[in-house]
């Protein structure tokens, strides 16, 4: 695969990623209350925002914005522009390129990448949407956090809870781009006879590859939530 089709791929994953982490935070932030303390103030979807909106505002749903960018800018960049000249690498020692097995085991080795390298990010970025108005963290800013985790803890601060960062994103990666590959190519394309190119098809397709993600990925990130929070 061409260097530049590569850059290119890293590039529009990237910015498609970052504009999506900014217009979900406000889920993301529910998301990791959730995860993280599981009380009667955070137990439910309903009850996690309202209480955000009561004591936070507006404003409380989009703490960690602008690491949620910052991670999706590079962290999702590079485990989908990596995609494909993985899985043609893995195609040259398993065989068929269009097996389902090695689309999966490319996108879970892409996914692993990427979050291992960026795990910094997902850190500062988890401390800031846990942080409620009786837990602040003691961060002005996104490069005051890592200038703050780095001098306290050093370099070992900035990659706790790698292990399970790199197997969240594994499953959700393996689950995001090879599932959405499968269903879209093996069963909707091939199978079904849908155009492959139809607005139509990409949609049916993110659509059953995000549920797949969702359910794949939410044991580890409720392990990572915890352990990026020290507990």
């Amino acid at each position: 695969m061409a260097e530049g089709t590569v850059l290119s791929k890293c590039f529009a994953g990237g910015v498609g990623c970052g504009l999506a982490g900014f217009i979900t935070n406000p889920m993301d932030v529910i998301k990791v209350r959730n995860q993280q303390y599981s009380d009667s103030k955070y137990h439910t979807f309903r009850g996690t925002a309202l209480s955000i909106f009561r004591e936070e505002g507006i404003r409380g749903f989009y703490k960690g914005a602008a690491a949620s960018v910052l991670r999706e800018c590079t962290y999702s960049s590079l485990r989908m522009g990596l995609y494909e000249p993985i899985k043609t690498q893995y195609a040259l020692v398993l065989g068929d390129e269009s097996s389902p097995l090695i689309k999966w085991l490319s996108a879970f080795t892409s996914g692993a990448i990427g979050s291992a390298i960026f795990n910094p990010i997902d850190v500062v970025k988890v401390r800031f949407q846990s942080a409620t108005c009786a837990k602040v963290p003691p961060y002005s800013s996104l490069f005051d956090a890592f200038r703050t985790i780095y001098s306290e803890k050093g370099i070992r601060g900035l990659y706790i809870g790698t292990s399970a960062t790199v197997t969240r994103a594994a499953f959700l990666t393996s689950a995001q781009l090879g599932s959405y590959d499968v269903i879209k190519n093996n069963f909707l394309v091939k199978l079904f006879g849908f155009d492959k190119e139809a607005n139509g098809t990409h949609f049916i397709a993110s659509l059953i590859a995000s549920l797949i993600t969702t359910t794949a990925a939410n044991p580890a990130d409720v392990v990572k939530t915890r352990v990026m929070n020290g507990e």
